[in-house]
């Protein structure tokens, strides 16, 4: 009867996408916003399988229910914590074995072994790294799979070691009258049986035979050295190792350890060797038992590639923390700059009773005059108002008066019929009428020609006008906000401004100081212009030197705050590094004014004095209204929960009444 020849198994194989997607992990969080965050976010990554709890107990009962192949285990909940949690579950045959990873806030060493000594596998900090959190999910998600293969190999193994027991008993039974060296061997049988005279091989079965991929006459009669490496992983030489090894072993000392053999396809195999002495008859022996450990060495070898890119991760963050201010990073990660905000970037007092005002009249429909220089932000605060006005919804018409030629204006203004005149191939609709229903800037109006403001005059007046080359008289309802940098005081004085109109544009004056008059809001500026647009240019600012940030204060900027930009973005493109640098030339001598300077310099802010004073700032706009449309989470671009967390954070509190 021939013996069973056991399968040397198959290589491990990798895992899938698709298995990893397919793990189900359990999120337990007494906080919905917690859940829905992890929840969205595991779910735009691909991963099908997620349930959640906000329970301890119905966690504990969720998962004994159904064993997750992960728990994701916020730290600090009712009834129960998630270290007790954890213990209960480490308790339970169906849920010991399942990694669980806290979430959690805290930072210090103590609860972190806490939660190691309770039998968690990971923390995942608060808030949340969107790619560190998906980073260490698939990493447990992996290991995870790679433990419940290699406990089915066991099992299969196992099975295989049974039956393969249970046929050498009937083997033996068939045996009875063999030799008794014979019957020793394959009574102590567990895989890859040899038996050594001296130092040499005498005899073998066939599964030694298979790990060493050799024929029976390439190992009798020879060495163990004969088919081992020179060296054996810890440095010594093989034929050494050997001799010291057997001579041990004769002395009637048992020996376990690993050994390094080169089949005979040239590849080396990792073996778990038992070597112990036998007595049969007046004949000393060695019997020597080979496990093949391959498969668990390559598990092995993968945790430990794992736990070296864990860790190489954490170097890496850990790196970029202490490599860059806390400060930048909050910047960077939570204020959001968006054109589309319209955001007003300042703090001073001039901008802040601009921002008053603009609260006050943007509810109403009065038509707003907007005074202050080129570059000022006239544009930008029209559209505030239009945003924080009951026609937000509707359009924002904007005309340049100084940019058409006084033949087109009145075209633009009220549009024109087919044939009204030389080059009118089709009827156009005017600004006004585009505008029906909403707002209507009109920029650069002391630019506007005087024959046209007796027309934009009865606009004002009756809501009424009439196209070029037509009868029909139109009604329009349309707020009108006008702006420009022109003294129309001197104007009118000079005959080249209708009074009548400056008054009845002139309802609700708002008067934009430039950015001379608040020289404390240019940090502010300056960091807002950077994070706006280092990633259009491709460029990243970690810092503004003092010396440039002085030098840009110290600067009258008759351009104001676009000029400003312009300088910014310049400065942005010309710095050699991620500190921005004043290049020579690039700023003009004219207008710096030391004595100015040394009186209005602002206070050095930090990154995060900048934030404080930028959120504060909004929460003015909006009359601390945090939620909702038009709320102060809403224009930064942020949730409400990072809001109040950043207030929180930075010890912002609503001024009492």
């Amino acid at each position: 009867m021939t013996n069973p020849q056991p399968d040397t198994g198959s290589p491990l194989p990798s895992v899938s996408d698709s298995m990893i997607l397919a793990g189900e992990i359990l999120i337990v969080d007494d906080e919905v916003p917690n859940l829905q965050v992890l929840t969205q976010v595991l779910t735009d990554a691909g991963y099908r399988a997620l349930r959640s709890a906000r329970r301890p107990q119905l966690a504990i009962e969720s998962a004994l229910a159904q064993p997750p192949d992960l728990i994701l285990l916020d730290v600090r909940m009712p009834e129960l914590d998630g270290f007790e949690v954890c213990r209960r579950l480490k308790q339970e045959t169906l849920t010991r074995d399942v990694p669980i990873i806290f979430v959690s806030a805290l930072q210090n060493m103590e609860d972190r072994l806490r939660g190691f000594e309770a039998g968690g596998v990971d923390f995942i900090a608060k808030p949340f790294q969107m790619p560190e959190v998906l980073a260490r999910v698939r990493t447990h998600l992996v290991l995870r799979n790679m433990q419940l293969h290699l406990e089915d190999l066991i099992n299969q193994r196992t099975t295989e070691l049974a039956v393969e027991i249970v046929e050498r008993k009937k083997a033996e039974e068939f045996l009875v009258h063999s030799e008794k060296r014979l019957r020793a061997l394959f009574e102590r049988a567990n895989d890859g049986i040899l038996t050594m005279e001296g130092d040499r091989f005498t005899d073998c079965n066939q599964r030694a035979l298979d790990i060493l991929k050799r024929p029976l006459e390439a190992i009798i009669g020879h060495n163990p050295s004969t088919f081992s490496p020179i060296r054996q992983p810890d440095g010594k030489r093989s034929a050494e190792k050997a001799q010291q090894l057997i001579k041990r072993a004769y002395d009637g000392e048992p020996l376990i350890f690993e050994w390094v053999c080169t089949r005979g396809d040239g590849a080396n195999v990792d073996l778990e060797v038992s070597l112990s002495k036998i007595d049969i008859g007046n004949q000393p022996m060695l019997l020597s038992l080979w496990r093949d450990i391959s498969r668990r060495k390559f598990m092995e070898a993968e945790r430990q590639r794992a736990n070296l890119e864990l860790r190489q991760a954490y170097d890496e963050i850990r790196k970029l923390k202490e490599r860059l201010e806390a400060e930048n990073l909050t910047l960077r990660e939570e204020i959001k700059i968006a054109s589309s905000k319209n955001e007003i970037v300042g703090k001073s007092h001039g901008i802040r009773t601009v921002l008053q005002q603009v609260g006050q009249v943007a509810p109403t429909d009065s038509t707003v005059l907007l005074l202050g220089e080129t570059g000022t932000g006239k544009g930008l605060i029209a559209r505030q108002i239009q945003e924080l006005s009951g026609r937000q919804d509707r359009p924002l018409v904007s005309v340049n008066c100084a940019a058409l030629p006084a033949t087109l204006i009145e075209s633009e203004f009220f549009g024109h019929e087919k044939g009204a005149f030389t080059g009118a191939t089709d009827r156009k609709i005017g600004r006004f009428e585009m505008a029906d229903g909403g707002t209507i800037f009109l920029d650069e109006i002391g630019d506007l020609p005087l024959e046209l403001q007796a027309k934009l005059l009865r606009v004002l007046q009756d809501q009424e006008f009439e196209r070029i080359g037509s009868s029909k008289t139109k009604t329009v309802d349309a707020r009108v906000i006008a702006a420009t940098n022109r003294d129309l005081d001197a104007l009118i004085a000079q005959g080249a401004f209708r009074a009548d109109l400056y008054y009845r544009l002139g309802v609700f004056p708002i008067r934009i100081p430039p950015l001379r008059e608040r020289r404390s809001d240019i940090p502010l500026l300056v960091w807002f212009f950077i994070m706006m647009m280092q990633s259009r240019l491709g460029r990243t600012i970690h810092d503004v030197p003092d010396r440039v940030m002085d030098a840009l204060t110290a600067y009258d900027w008759p351009g104001n705050v676009r000029e400003l930009r312009n300088i910014v973005e310049r400065a942005m493109i010309l710095s050699p590094g991620t500190a921005l640098e004043l290049g020579a030339g690039l700023l003009p001598k004219r207008g710096v004014h030391s004595s100015v300077v040394q009186a209005q310099k602002p206070k050095r802010e930090s990154l995060q004095d900048v934030e404080r004073n930028h959120i504060l700032s909004v929460l003015e706009a909006s009359n601390w209204k945090v939620r909702g449309k038009d709320g102060a989470a809403e224009r930064l671009g942020l949730k409400r929960t990072t809001l109040q967390s950043r207030m929180k954070k930075l010890g912002i509190k609503r001024p009492s009444l």
